[in-house]
């Protein structure tokens, strides 16, 4: 059994379409273990990729310039806030962006957290199904867009639990595919996925979903200050749920002349529930949505706003 077992892997991964009848016929085996051996072979190919984080090969992405961009972060699907989420896509119909980023945590999957759990299993189908309807609504709005998705720490949250408990969730995989990218379809859509090791740069301004760059003891409260003491460049970031900004001028010497430089960073607002299940209430959690005007000389001009009851309001 383990050499027809190690042969139907090896056949799944020179021909990963493969269907478990074929595989089946091939192999002279019942269609449920042909099922479990395609299973098997899929996670071992993902696993090469995932198997260590500090080993995946990073890559930089340049957003080109001039440009008109919007960035939506934290939704949380399935704790989104809909209206706030109403709001700022009817914001970005008005803006008509050029490129747009999903800027971490589309997705909550609470269900694999580590936190104590309040909801049954199926509010992972329903957030995946809620995200799955928003990023085909958003194609067929911004046909001609640019859309870039970042994955965030909750994203990152489905890729560890993978590699630890499969058959809990195997049901779920066989449905919706064995990553973030396959069980939303992001090819289909022509959705560029961008991985926490990869960076994003518009122009040379940073887009980070947060989490990459620690700060895990810091309060909210002073996050933008943190950041800004530890960036080299001008960053964007979403993840803490709050809105703020801080900037400040740093001193270079370039060919022998003092120059100013201008760094700032921007935390942008969440579009979920403000009061997420398993987090503590903080009052300086906030929806908000962020829009940038790119110039040809990479000037670039970001509006970064709050919705406060429901209304935009600037940041």
């Amino acid at each position: 059994m383990k050499d027809i077992i190690k042969k139907g892997i090896e056949i799944v991964k020179n021909n990963p379409s493969i269907g478990r009848i074929k595989l089946a016929q091939l192999l002279g085996i019942n269609e449920m273990l042909a099922r479990n051996i395609i299973f098997t072979a899929k996670f071992l190919m993902e696993e090469l990729e995932i198997e260590n984080k500090y080993q995946i090969p990073s890559y930089n992405f340049h957003i080109p310039s001039p440009n008109k961009v919007f960035i939506f972060s934290d939704i949380h699907f399935p704790f989104e806030d809909a209206k706030a989420l109403e709001i700022a896509v009817n914001e970005c119909i008005k803006y008509e962006p050029q490129t747009i980023i999903i800027n971490g945590d589309l997705l909550d999957f609470y269900d694999i957290s580590p936190f104590p759990k309040k909801h049954n299993f199926m509010d992972m189908i329903d957030g995946l199904n809620k995200a799955k309807h928003f990023l085909r609504e958003l194609r067929l709005q911004f046909p001609e867009a640019r859309i870039y998705f970042r994955e965030g720490n909750h994203e990152e949250r489905l890729r560890n639990f993978i590699m630890k408990k499969v058959g809990i969730i195997a049901e779920v995989l066989e449905i919706h595919g064995i990553n973030t990218k396959d069980m939303l379809g992001l090819e289909d859509l022509d959705i560029v996925f961008v991985k926490s090791e990869d960076k994003l740069y518009l122009d040379n301004l940073l887009i980070y979903h947060g989490h990459e760059v620690g700060l895990r003891s810091v309060s909210v409260k002073y996050v933008a200050q943190h950041l800004l003491n530890l960036v080299k460049t001008s960053m964007i970031v979403g993840h803490w749920h709050i809105v703020d900004t801080r900037a400040e001028y740093r001193f270079e010497v370039k060919n022998g002349k003092l120059e100013e430089l201008p760094i700032q960073v921007w935390c942008i607002g969440s579009l979920c529930q403000r009061h997420l299940p398993y987090l503590k209430q903080n009052p300086r959690f906030m929806n908000g949505f962020c829009y940038i005007n790119v110039f040809e000389d990479g000037y670039f001009d970001v509006n970064n706003k709050k919705i406060i009851n429901y209304r935009v309001v600037s940041a």
